[in-house]
């Protein structure tokens, strides 16, 4: 099967939960970046830009030292270009980690409506969705300790990826 990683603003191989589960259910992998002017619902100033192309860039260089294979970087609506990725590729999946910005989340919302998916928690220790709402920081930490059932234990990063040449 081949499958998509879409990246959005986790850039690494070692315990990235998407990257690691697609490795291990795919027959070919291929790693996506889809870039928005509209960054994780802001917009990005000319600096933060000039970053994220580094880290895009360093990011690349780090896939294609260690599994060569290129990461794929689009410019556009994330759906769209995934529509186009997966006609072009016969991609069956794609798999993600799941961001927490009221953007991000709706986007992702409708990737599953479109796309067969996996999304993994791998930014944060506890998914909001698993902490009963507590306003007060005090309760809510404790709230934390009492749930170390929560924590995923960290992933390697993957053996291998074959990626379409």
């Amino acid at each position: 099967m081949i499958s998509v990683v879409l990246f959005s603003d986790d850039f690494r191989i070692e315990d990235n939960p998407a990257l690691y589960n697609a490795s291990l259910q795919s027959s070919q992998i291929i790693p996506v970046y889809i870039y928005s002017e509209d960054y994780l619902g802001r917009k990005l100033g000319e600096a933060s830009k000039v970053f994220l192309f580094g880290v895009l860039n360093s990011f690349s260089n780090l896939l294609k030292e260690e599994y060569g294979c290129n990461l794929i970087i689009k410019k556009g609506e994330k759906i769209e270009e995934l529509k186009k990725i997966i006609f072009e590729t016969g991609a069956k999946k794609v798999f993600f980690n799941k961001s927490y910005t009221a953007k991000e989340t709706k986007i992702e919302d409708q990737i599953k409506e479109n796309f067969e998916c996996e999304s993994f928690k791998a930014k944060v220790i506890f998914d909001p969705t698993e902490i009963r709402e507590i306003k007060i920081f005090t309760p809510f930490w404790k709230e934390c300790l009492r749930r170390p059932d929560l924590v995923r234990a960290v992933l390697p990063k993957p053996n291998h990826i074959k990626t379409l040449k």
